[in-house]
């Protein structure tokens, strides 16, 4: 709420006049006018890959980052992005996965590798990416498949575009007990753990140098720290409260018992750019305004326009190739940011205030009683 506030005091004096009832329009150039404050320093590109959502469940899998030469001058007050940005250095290091990673995958393999006649999910091409990858990866692993024997997959539940696997005690479907409850929620990691790897090509790039977690992490906080660190670098991640929060929770992660902080530890204390919030404010109120429909059709998600960063690399025809890696990923959006900026650059001196207003709508304060 406070934030909120912020934002529309901020419209408010820049919005109306000096004069009462003159509006100063509010021009999607003004997104240069943010892109400037960090022009002095250096901008990293960061990603990361997880097995899931779950910052206190999932390990992180890979980092990805990537310091540029932003080809970004400041001629008088105007920034101008004279050339497309450049790779100088760049980070990029696998984690070795977890004893809890390996054991949920375990589970899933086991019970799904012997499955009764007539048992599968619908969606059989995912199932052969899932069950090929876990082969993969537990090839070189102690894997025990007769504690699971008790148990059997009956089936799979669909859930919105996810099919969850059914787990009960083979001899007694009807018996529930917390033995059963452990396995079905290892079952369903392990499943979900499985699709993601495959998505995330994490067992390619054989090249990619893999540690452990923490050792990752170290090695990335030390790859800021060499390019500048907290005072001379700006972090420019695509949704960066999902990226910031899981590496938060699994920073101090204690590696005896696999705990991480409750609320986590601050990990940065630099400065942070969310492209997410950037393309909202301004890219999709300038479409609005211009009915681009060529644009809008691009990237038009159901009823809305998507700031997803794989279907504006598409509609702007930055290479998405590899998408879902964390390295191809932040080069992904170091182009998308460019093209995006590229195209507020040529139209954004239109008025988008009608539009702005509408994504950024003055807060409604709460009555006191």
């Amino acid at each position: 709420m406070k934030l909120l506030m912020e934002n529309w005091r901020k419209y408010l004096k820049e919005a109306i006049g000096d004069k009462p009832g003159t509006v100063v329009p509010i021009t999607a150039n003004r997104m240069f006018d943010e892109l400037k404050l960090y022009a002095g320093k250096k901008w990293i590109f960061f990603d990361t890959e997880t097995q899931g959502f779950s910052a206190s469940s999932f390990q992180l899998t890979e980092i990805g980052a990537i310091s540029v030469d932003t080809g970004i001058e400041i001629e008088g007050d105007e920034m101008v992005w004279k050339n497309p940005p450049k790779v100088v250095s760049q980070f990029n290091e696998k984690a070795t996965l977890d004893n809890r990673s390996i054991g949920s995958m375990s589970a899933y393999y086991c019970l799904a590798s012997n499955l009764d006649d007539g048992v599968a999910p619908v969606d059989t091409a995912r199932e052969n990416d899932v069950m090929s990858t876990l082969s993969a990866i537990l090839k070189n692993e102690k894997v025990d498949c007769s504690q699971y024997k008790p148990f059997s997959i009956i089936g799979y539940e669909k859930k919105g575009k996810r099919e969850s696997p059914m787990v009960v005690y083979r001899d007694d479907p009807e018996r529930e007990d917390e033995s059963l409850a452990d396995v079905r929620g290892a079952v369903k990691a392990g499943r979900e753990r499985g699709f993601v790897a495959s998505m995330t090509n994490y067992l390619g790039n054989e090249d990619v140098k893999r540690s452990d977690e923490q050792t990752m992490l170290k090695n990335f906080m030390k790859f800021l720290d060499d390019e500048g660190g907290p005072e001379g670098v700006v972090l420019i991640i695509h949704n960066a409260k999902f990226d910031m929060k899981m590496i938060s929770r699994r920073f101090l992660t204690d590696p005896e018992t696999g705990k991480a902080p409750h609320k986590g530890v601050k990990w940065w204390k630099g400065k942070v750019f969310d492209t997410v919030t950037l393309f909202q404010r301004y890219f999709i109120p300038l479409l609005k305004t211009t009915q681009d429909k060529e644009l809008m059709d691009k990237i038009k998600k159901g009823k809305f326009l998507s700031v997803s960063q794989g279907i504006l690399a598409t509609a702007f025809e930055v290479n998405a190739e590899h998408w879902h890696t964390a390295i191809a990923d932040v080069e992904m959006l170091m182009g998308v940011l460019y093209e995006v900026s590229k195209y507020v650059q040529e139209h954004g001196d239109v008025d988008i205030r009608k539009a702005y207003t509408q994504a950024y709508p003055k807060p409604k304060r709460k009555r006191r009683r």
